[in-house]
């Protein structure tokens, strides 16, 4: 399964054994509960703070006449889902892929020289360049990947199965993008934690690997890499209901061709 920290707590749903208090029916442990655990254990080391990664979440345009220094203020307001950033870095602007550079760096007590995942910010770029809410801008450095094609592990949550050729919104991000059930790959076996290959649909609860097909690039990483930008989650059109919760598979890096210019 490639889990990389397990906990053992023996306990019991029905009787409330070691949920929430410790339970006297067994003295020979001495853990934490269930609630204990869940309360105090340790995530901070789960950011990645490798790669650079903000999505654009409003455009920060205060336009008040009587500041100076709000007059012709704009920012890109976010969390960082990723990596750190400081003033005078050089960032890319996807889909765009216009390179410039971070001027200021704002957060609710005032300017600062540097931020970093999962701080909320507002971004001052030394340019005037054109991007909105579920752009992203990204470091130079440890790139993601940019695609249409998508390959994820989703775990299907209605009651109307999901079969190959139906057509969601995928939120991913700050972003909402048209996608297409391409193929399903395969579904997993839960008692058995087997594949079964090429299955008809997913059922409720059942967990599996498609093939998806957006109607514009998606700027992302793996999950097992960032899980801010490696997750996303499936909504029915018409009925806005969350169908689908997936983790993307990694991607192919963003390449830097020869003129120098950033392309998807």
């Amino acid at each position: 399964l490639d889990i990389k920290d397990v906990k053992f707590i023996p306990l019991s749903a029905l009787n409330g054994d070691n949920v929430v208090d410790p339970s006297p029916h067994t003295p020979w442990y001495s853990g934490p509960t269930l609630l204990g655990h869940l309360e105090s254990v340790h995530i901070a080391s789960d950011w990645n703070l490798q790669g650079f990664r903000f999505p654009v979440q409003w455009v920060n345009r205060p336009n008040n006449p009587t500041d100076a220094a709000l007059h012709d203020f704009r920012g890109f307001s976010g969390q960082i889902a990723g990596g750190v950033v400081r003033v005078g870095q050089k960032v890319i602007a996807f889909p765009a892929g216009i390179s410039t550079t971070v001027k200021q760096i704002w957060t609710y007590d005032g300017p600062v020289p540097e931020a970093f995942c999962p701080q909320s910010v507002t971004l001052v770029l030394e340019h005037d360049i054109d991007i909105s809410r579920g752009s992203m801008l990204i470091g130079t450095d440890h790139l993601p990947g940019a695609s249409c094609d998508l390959q994820a592990e989703i775990c299907w949550m209605h009651a109307r199965p999901l079969q190959a050729g139906r057509r969601y919104h995928l939120k991913h991000t700050t972003q909402t993008v048209q996608v297409v059930v391409a193929e399903i790959l395969n579904k997993l076996d839960m008692a058995a934690l087997e594949t079964q290959a090429a299955p008809e649909q997913l059922g409720v609860n059942d967990i599996g690997e498609v093939r998806l097909r957006t109607a514009k690039p998606v700027v992302f990483d793996g999950y097992s890499v960032n899980r801010l930008t490696g997750s996303f989650i499936l909504i029915e059109q018409g009925t806005n209901a969350t169908v689908a919760a997936g983790m993307l598979l990694p991607p192919r890096e963003i390449v830097k061709p020869e003129n120098g210019d950033y392309v998807i």
